[in-house]
């Protein structure tokens, strides 16, 4: 009965997963290009979009409409404030974040001069209320207004190149004061062909390095594809060492699975490089987004899946899941689902706006959640291989392992270093792509941002080779048997077979 429900629900999942991607796919096009923003917020302090680039040349619009400002006093005096959208340099990310704890911290810091008209930076001069000409951003753009429509301009010079963040600040700080308004910005820059490009400084290679990789991908793919096609025609596949009489490899269904994610990886990247390229060609990639969003939805599903699925052994150690497995995969899938919806909200949000921060705790929180739970199933693999090499619970003790190798659990042992390896590849992929990389890229100036997205790629690529390497079709596939029976609680007892 319960072999009869997981085959009825195997047959059933690959439409429900055809009809979240096409209502994920929907709701991310839709969500693909927004010019206009509405703000509503009571801080006093909020920084705007993402950071931006500026080279010698590049130009940068802001219009703020229907400005309006309102101070509950309950009782209190009312106090003369005044609002300002300030385009401010930093060295990097992480000198920004410093700077914006400072202000958060400390309401007494106002990063514009707002007891004066004009002069509000030092290095600065220019009737900033109105708009007009601006003759240095050595100190940062202002925009000043009490209420209603107002816009400012500039062209960045030599000197003033740099990585420029935009923030809104009512000062003096008063605790209850509500903003709201519609926020429209423009910037660009100028390639080295001099033609206009609607990416950062940093970025505008990112059509190029994301080119790059698809096709390492592309290469990856044909070399797996072309040994599994050979092994399955000849019995040896190009990776397969000389004739030592071990017999012919197998190729298993994770082999399948590992070769439609990498075609995935594959298609998700070169999806993105097209992306990138519109997007610094027009400022926005409406149809190439959708087909991102679409691929990269099922390609996270994929990734988790196929980890998950090797972690429990499946297909070249057993040939079923148990009910446990199954349900840690449905919750990962479920996940993946939170994961996009949150992806496509926030490609239509930007920092500052409401549903911005929500949003964005959602996301890091299901992702993290995510890693964490694929990391189960190799951690009861792990623990049941441990107990079939010392039934009597003593553990696995290094320093017998010659000792069992020789003896008929030595195959057994082999494949207990094997996914050990395999746990400690996942965790340094997931910290490294999840955690290390973001501290890396706070530190980048506004000319290199794009290493960050070359070290993701060149981990997960490296990531993808290993695992490949580890789980490749091996000749006589000395793994463990599982029997067949089924038992009430769902779990499986592990039988040991001489290979």
């Amino acid at each position: 009965m319960n072999r009869e429900r997981h085959k009825r629900c195997s047959r059933q999942l690959p439409t429900r997963l055809l009809a979240l991607l096409v209502i994920l796919s929907c709701f991310a096009s839709c969500a693909a290009h927004k010019d206009r923003y509405t703000i509503s917020t009571a801080r006093s302090f909020v920084p705007l979009g993402d950071p931006f680039g500026f080279e010698k040349g590049g130009h940068f619009e802001l219009k703020v409409f229907y400005y309006e400002r309102k101070q509950k006093t309950k009782g209190t005096e009312h106090v003369k404030m005044e609002g300002g959208f300030v385009l401010q340099r930093f060295q990097n990310e992480a000198e920004f974040t410093k700077f914006r704890e400072n202000v958060q911290n400390n309401h007494s810091i106002c990063v514009f001069d707002y007891d004066t008209s004009d002069d509000p930076f030092d290095g600065m001069s220019g009737d900033f209320g109105d708009g007009g000409e601006i003759e240095s951003a050595e100190g940062g753009i202002l925009l000043s207004l009490e209420s209603g429509t107002k816009e400012i301009s500039y062209t960045f010079r030599a000197g003033e190149e740099g990585l420029y963040f935009l923030m809104y600040q009512v000062c003096p700080y008063q605790p209850i004061t509500l903003s709201r308004f519609e926020l429209e910005f423009h910037w660009y820059n100028f390639d080295r062909y001099g033609k206009r490009s609607y990416l950062p400084v940093g970025e505008m290679d990112l059509p190029f390095i994301c080119l790059f990789f698809s096709i390492c991908y592309l290469v990856y793919f044909l070399a797996w594809a072309v040994n599994i096609a050979k092994i399955q025609r000849s019995g040896k596949g190009i990776f397969t060492r000389g004739s030592d009489g071990s017999g012919r490899p197998v190729v298993f269904a994770i082999h399948q699975l590992m070769s439609f994610l990498i075609f995935l990886k594959c298609l998700s990247i070169f999806a993105e490089s097209i992306r990138y390229h519109f997007l610094k060609e027009n400022g926005h990639a409406d149809i190439w987004s959708f087909f991102f969003y679409a691929i990269n939805f099922v390609k996270g599903i994929f990734l988790f899946t196929v980890i998950l699925l090797i972690g429990s052994g499946w297909s070249f150690v057993k040939p079923f899941l148990s009910p446990k497995e199954t349900k840690i995969i449905c919750v990962v899938l479920v996940l993946q689902v939170m994961n996009s919806i949150s992806l496509a909200v926030l490609s239509r949000e930007i920092n500052g706006e409401q549903g911005y921060s929500k949003w964005t705790a959602i996301m890091h929180l299901v992702d993290i959640i995510c890693c964490c739970v694929v990391l189960l199933p190799i951690v009861w693999q792990v623990n049941a291989l441990e107990q079939t090499v010392n039934p009597d619970g003593e553990g696995y003790d290094e320093d017998r392992e010659s000792e069992l190798e020789s003896g008929s659990r030595g195959q057994i042992i082999s494949k207990l270093k094997l996914f050990r390896s395999f746990y400690l590849l996942v965790v340094a992929y997931i910290y490294s792509t999840r955690i290390l990389i973001y501290m890396f890229g706070s530190m980048l100036d506004y000319r290199h941002t794009w290493v960050r997205h070359v070290v993701v790629e060149i981990v997960t690529l490296m990531f993808y080779v290993i695992v490949g390497s580890m789980f490749r079709p091996m000749p006589h596939n000395p793994y463990l048997s599982v029997s067949d029976t089924d038992d009430t609680e769902g779990d499986r007892e592990l039988v040991i077979s001489k290979v």
